[in-house]
């Protein structure tokens, strides 16, 4: 119960500290610019996206989750995990922090569930939003029908879940960079250089089975998979063998991190 209560007010702690930055800004920017982007490109080609009578919402799900899971959310959760200690970096108070009555374990692990945290409520932005930019979209162009055919909700909510477990590896190798090296631009620099090289192994080069190693591919592999058309990963019941690599580089990273930094003379 004391450790739980230990935990619990570093958590706090931690979002307290998030209103003196743009992270809280930032996450919820994050899901509104990719659904507004989305909007955009509907409103710009109604025409063209009302020509056939289907489901209009199949398509948009479509769109939307790979330009999300392929586009925007490899960088986007790089940014997010990188910055999370900036402000401990730049006032220069890990000896502060430190000096605190509480274990090593609820500072790392209470920073690392709130980069968790923002994610997900990024994405419970970027939901909303979809849903509100699509019937924003059947009112200003009522070609679309949005509201004559099934949402297709819980489809698309499996979607953000299987993106959401893609992540994960990402998640705790930059949160160990973040905290190892003082640089803000060196974590990210080596993120979006893994992102490039994802890229290029997946739609240049189609190497699927080397994009494997790289935990940056993941979300691009789930988003061409669940995208316009299937790539053909083999799935283990409801997950893609992606997803538990996933995992495994976040316990992995996850575990190497703290215990580095539980060794670190502060």
């Amino acid at each position: 119960m004391l450790h739980q209560r230990a935990f619990y007010r570093s958590l706090n702690a931690e979002f307290l500290k998030l209103r003196g930055t743009p992270m809280l800004w930032l996450t919820l920017a994050g899901g509104i610019f990719i659904a507004g982007f989305l909007f955009l490109i509907y409103a710009f080609n109604a025409e063209k996206f009302t020509s056939k009578p289907v489901n209009p919402w199949i398509m948009y799900w479509d769109v939307s989750f790979m330009l999300t899971a392929i586009l925007v959310l490899v960088p986007f959760v790089i940014l997010i995990a990188s910055a999370i200690v900036y402000p401990e970096h730049d006032m220069n108070t890990w000896k502060y922090v430190y000096t605190l009555p509480l274990k090593k374990y609820n500072f790392y692990f209470s920073k690392l569930l709130v980069i968790l945290i923002l994610i997900g409520l990024t994405f419970l932005v970027f939901f909303t939003a979809l849903i509100i930019g699509a019937y924003l979209l059947n009112l200003l162009f009522p070609a679309y029908q949005f509201d004559q055919y099934p949402t297709g909700i819980p489809d698309f909510t499996a979607r953000l879940g299987h993106a959401y477990l893609s992540i994960l590896g990402i998640v705790a190798i930059h949160y160990w960079f973040s905290i190892r090296w003082k640089s803000f631009i060196l974590p990210i620099g080596i993120g979006l250089l893994g992102f490039i090289i994802a890229i290029f192994l997946m739609f240049f080069a189609q190497r699927y089975d080397l994009a494997t190693f790289i935990p940056y591919a993941y979300p691009l592999m789930a988003g061409a998979e669940f995208g316009t058309e299937s790539i053909g990963l083999d799935r283990v019941g409801w997950f893609l063998p992606v997803e538990f690599y996933s995992i495994a580089w976040f316990i992995v990273f996850s575990i190497l991190g703290f215990y580095e930094e539980n060794r670190r003379n502060v």
